[in-house]
């Protein structure tokens, strides 16, 4: 690996990242779940020169009007309840840094967006270093999974002309079932698990 990363590089590749991508808090039953993971791998990537400081972009907050492209309103208005969040995550209300999980989700999505536009305009790959949603489904989230991410990149380039067959893989143990729910809709979108 380390061989690899020190290897040439064809293309430039745009890594999206932010503080807020720090996880805010363990979830119970995710003892693996490093909260600064995204640190550590941006990290790892600039020390071994697989990216380079003028790769790595702020990642935005995704706006209103491209979550509701995928999430329904009165569902992204019971995001500011401390109640439906905790339910996400599986927490209990009185250890919920609501913000700060809220500004994860809105960072996550704006990175997943602003990287599948840069892959569109430059032919090259993007990283973002938080995201992965995959159970937020267009009326309800779970499995710490509030906005999803990879539908609502799809959505905003569907509106923005892109066309085209695109592909889903998801390499996590569970099934993206928030993903194809947010994606049913798209008849040129495939989900794979």
């Amino acid at each position: 690996l380390r061989r690899w990363a020190r290897g040439v590089r064809r293309q430039p590749v745009r890594v999206w990242h932010h503080a807020a991508f720090r996880v805010p808090l363990a979830p119970q039953g995710a003892p693996l779940l490093d909260p600064r993971r995204g640190d550590n791998a941006l990290t790892w990537a600039l020390d071994e020169g697989v990216i380079r400081e003028e790769d790595v972009a702020q990642a935005p907050e995704v706006s209103w009007a491209d979550a509701a492209r995928v999430h329904d309103e009165a569902y992204l208005e019971r995001l500011d309840e401390p109640s439906v969040v905790s339910n996400i995550l599986a927490v209990s209300e009185d250890v919920l840094p609501l913000e700060s999980v809220l500004e994860l989700w809105r960072r996550g999505c704006g990175a997943v967006v602003e990287g599948l536009r840069w892959t569109l305009r430059t032919q090259s790959p993007a990283v973002c270093l938080a995201g992965g949603f995959h159970h937020a489904a267009p009326d309800h989230g779970g499995g710490f999974c509030a906005l999803n991410d990879i539908a609502i990149a799809i959505a905003v380039a569907r509106s923005e002309g892109m066309t085209g067959r695109v592909l889903v893989l998801d390499f996590d143990a569970h099934p993206p079932d928030g993903t194809v729910a947010c994606v049913a809709h798209d008849d040129a979108t495939w989900v794979h698990s």
